[in-house]
């Protein structure tokens, strides 16, 4: 009788098991031997890994793809890390024979860094192929990229960059283009917008304000248009109370936009989007107020290009570059060009000019020049009509035809 006692309890506990208990192994999986490209490892590289499972058909998994530290032996729970997955190996089953492929972005130059495959199982078991590691380039590397297609040859529109996305539209092709896109920087796409409505033109300025864009100063127009990058809508507000000269220069500081020289003109302007003086705009927003600050000292029948370090602000009118005291509302020469014209921007107290061929720095420390890296303008046509921002550690540059991803050189 104990025996048959036994014997059904044993059998409960086996149909137990069945029934409600999946009986989860780990398997032994081996990485091959990671496939990486490029030969030349920039700011980003791809992974290409198969990946051999014993004893099973499949296995279930969470995620796979890479790990990787500017520390020896990575893993997921470590700190500074950085995780990239394949996106295509996300809570499926896997057999012999898949391949963890994936891509990692937005490196340090000039680094070393430790990396593994893995792969986290259904049971939260975490497996890693052999430690590899890879070398970052020093930069000075361009990256041709693409515009619109049908927008690609506008007449001097409209560029400016916010939270990531780069904006870009407006400006003439055979008469006004009112088509306005983003470019997001991460995906690579881009977005086509709600069209500006103004009067608009060629040569106008743009500066940002909280997550509002305003475009103003066009050759044929003292309009100025206030685009909600959040709504995807535009409204007008005060007119800029100077001729339609063009080529302004133009940076926000401290909830307020600044722009001036250009075409025949040295004039500066302040605007207040705050200012309720002038009313309201059709939303029942202040249509905001433009002051007039003091002239810009250097006359130059050129496009005026502003870039910014922090909270310090800079102009290059043709060859001279000029700094800014917002506080004081003076203006001082820092410096002389090496090029006539040349393509700004700002990194690090280093003053970088693209040129005609090659890319010249300053430092403003040491006041000294000195040659960089390379350039693909051969002239500088392209250059007196283009703008530079920096956006996630990368300067987007573009001109009337192209528009690239520049990664200076780090010394």
């Amino acid at each position: 009788m104990k025996n048959i006692l036994l014997i059904f309890i044993l059998i409960l506990v086996i149909q137990g098991c069945t029934d409600d208990e999946e009986v989860i192994f780990s398997p032994e999986i081996t990485f091959i031997s990671p496939f990486i490209t490029p030969e030349q490892i920039d700011d980003w590289f791809e992974v290409k890994c198969n990946i051999i499972i014993e004893d099973a058909t499949s296995v279930e998994v969470l995620t796979s793809g890479i790990i990787l530290s500017k520390e020896s032996n990575p893993t997921i729970e470590a700190d500074n890390v950085i995780i990239s997955i394949d996106s295509s190996n996300v809570n499926r089953k896997i057999s012999a024979g898949t391949t963890i492929e994936t891509r990692a972005e937005n490196l340090d130059l000039n680094s070393i860094y430790f990396v593994k495959v893995f792969v986290k199982l259904g049971n939260n078991e975490v497996l890693y192929g052999q430690e590899f590691s890879i070398t970052t380039s020093k930069g000075d590397f361009w990256v041709e990229l693409n515009y619109p297609e049908q927008y690609k040859y506008l007449d001097r529109p409209i560029r400016v960059a916010h939270e990531g996305k780069y904006f870009y539209g407006i400006g003439m092709d055979d008469g006004v283009n009112r088509s306005w896109h983003s470019y997001n920087t991460q995906s690579g796409i881009w977005t086509e917008l709600s069209s500006y409505p103004g009067t608009g033109g060629f040569d106008g300025t743009a500066f940002v304000i909280n997550d509002k864009i305003y475009v103003t100063a066009f050759s044929h127009s003292k309009e100025t248009w206030e685009y909600d990058t959040e709504l995807d809508l535009w409204t007008q507000k005060s007119d800029l109370p100077v001729m339609e000269y063009g080529g302004f220069f133009s940076f926000s500081y401290n909830n307020e936009g600044y722009v001036g020289g250009g075409y025949g003109n040295n004039q500066v302007w302040k605007f207040n989007p705050s200012d309720e003086s002038n009313g309201s705009d059709v939303r029942g927003n202040p249509l905001g107020k433009w002051h007039q600050l003091a002239d810009h000292p250097n006359f130059e029948f050129s496009r005026s290009q502003g870039f910014a370090m922090g909270n310090k602000k800079y102009v290059l009118s043709k060859s001279r570059i000029f700094e800014y005291d917002i506080e004081g509302d003076d203006w001082s020469l820092i410096t002389i060009s090496p090029f006539n014209f040349g393509l700004p921007f700002g990194i690090d107290n280093t003053i970088y000019i693209v040129g005609e061929n090659d890319v010249r720095t300053y430092n403003l420390d040491s006041s000294e020049w000195s040659t960089l890296g390379s350039s693909p303008y051969s002239n500088y046509v392209r250059l007196v009509y283009a703008d530079a921002f920096i956006i996630g550690g990368a300067v987007y540059i573009g001109d009337f035809a192209s528009f690239y991803r520049y990664i200076p050189l780090v010394e």
